[in-house]
This record gives C-alpha cells, sequence and structure tokens, in this order.
C-alpha cells in the first residue's frame, strides 16, 4: 500500500515535471497571440517599433533580419511611430548586428535622427529590458517572425512597455529555431519574474548616461 502511494506520487511529480516547459510556453505564446495585431491594425499611438537583431552577413543583413527591417521601415513611412530602434549584439569591429540595421534603414530613406541603437541586446530579455529603462520606450510596436514574436511581446509587456506585435512573415524558420525557442521562453518567462538585470547595464549607464541621445 505505501510502495503505491509512492510509486503514484512518484509518478505524478514526473507528470508535473514533464508538463511545467509546455504549459509555460503556452502561456508566454497565449499571452504574446493576444497582442499582436495585423500591420493594417496598426495606429500612430506608438512611440517607438523595435527590432529585434538576427544575424548579419558582412554588411548585409540575412534574410531573416531583412524581411524584419522591411516591416518596420514601412510602418514607419506610415507614421506608426516617430523613432525605431534597433536592438542587437555588436560583438566587435567585425561583427555589428545593430549599425548595419541602421545603415540599412538609413539606406531606405529613414531619417538618421530616427534610428537608435542598442548595442547590447544580446538576448530579447536584454533587449526589452534596456528598451523600457534606457531608452525610455512606453508604447511599442515589435516587428519579427510569428515565432520569435510571442516572446517578444511578452517580455515588453512584463518589463512594462504596453507592446503589440507585427508578423514578419517573410524569412526562413527551421526546426532548430523553434526548438530553441522553446527553451528560450522558459527561460524569459523565469526571466521576466526574477528580474535579473543584464551583466552590460552597468557599464552601459556609466557610458551612456543619456543612452536615446547617444545613439540616435
Amino acid at each position: 500500500m505505501i510502495i503505491r502511494k509512492i510509486i503514484k506520487t512518484v509518478f505524478s511529480l514526473i507528470t508535473t515535471l514533464i508538463l511545467i516547459p509546455f504549459v509555460i510556453n503556452a502561456v508566454v505564446i497565449g499571452y504574446g497571440a493576444y497582442h499582436i495585431i495585423d500591420f493594417d491594425e496598426a495606429g500612430d499611438e506608438y512611440d517607438c517599433i523595435i527590432v529585434p537583431g538576427c544575424s548579419v552577413i558582412g554588411n548585409t543583413p540575412s534574410g531573416m533580419l531583412k524581411a524584419r527591417l522591411d516591416i518596420a521601415i514601412e510602418l514607419y513611412e506610415k507614421g506608426v511611430a516617430y523613432r525605431i530602434l534597433m536592438t542587437g549584439d555588436r560583438d566587435d569591429e567585425y561583427y555589428d548586428e545593430v549599425s548595419v540595421m541602421r545603415e540599412y534603414a538609413i539606406s531606405r530613406g529613414v531619417p538618421p535622427v530616427a534610428v537608435m541603437i542598442d548595442p547590447y541586446g544580446y538576448s530579447t530579455y536584454e533587449s526589452m529590458y534596456r528598451a523600457e529603462r534606457d531608452f525610455e520606450v512606453e508604447k511599442a510596436l515589435v516587428v519579427t517572425q510569428r515565432y520569435h514574436l510571442y516572446r517578444s511581446v511578452y517580455d515588453a509587456r512584463l518589463m512594462g512597455i504596453k507592446a503589440d506585435g507585427v508578423v514578419c512573415v517573410s524569412g526562413n524558420t527551421d526546426i532548430e529555431d523553434s526548438r530553441r525557442e522553446f527553451l528560450a521562453r522558459i527561460k524569459d518567462f523565469i526571466y521576466t519574474i526574477l528580474r535579473p538585470e543584464p551583466e552590460t547595464i552597468q557599464e552601459y549607464r556609466l557610458e551612456n548616461p543619456k543612452a536615446a541621445a547617444q545613439f540616435q
């Protein structure tokens, strides 16, 4: 009798541990999906368009990144917001996502003064953390692929930004992207509860006390 109870308890525990990651993913996806809107629904109530970075090839945005940038530029031209925040990875002089993103937008006619960059956007969580804290974004429209948009909007809203998302329909994703995103949703779910301060933010504040002005 006791052994049966122990087995039942262990089985219930294992089942719960297996289900928790799927429940967390469902929460993030469901919450993010609720705040995704169509391109045509986007009005002029936003103060910023946020574009999360991804890979670049030399000085050229990858296909996925170009797709994000093109939609963001179209939204800017539509008058949805007066500035675009490019957030991504700047490892060194040889790999610089945000500068490539900025130059691409400017080449497409976006005024330099309307483009801000966050070179410490190593993750979606960090990007949204600094968007609210350092760039004082209050209401934003996030542009990225759907698989990534759920988490991006979730993170932004949990950081205090009134964020909606617009899907970037072009650009290829694969099974590896989906697998990483499954784990990333779990990580960010925990991070938005614990609110760890990104590693680079202290240095960022010291070097760039007026971040928005610095990176215009």
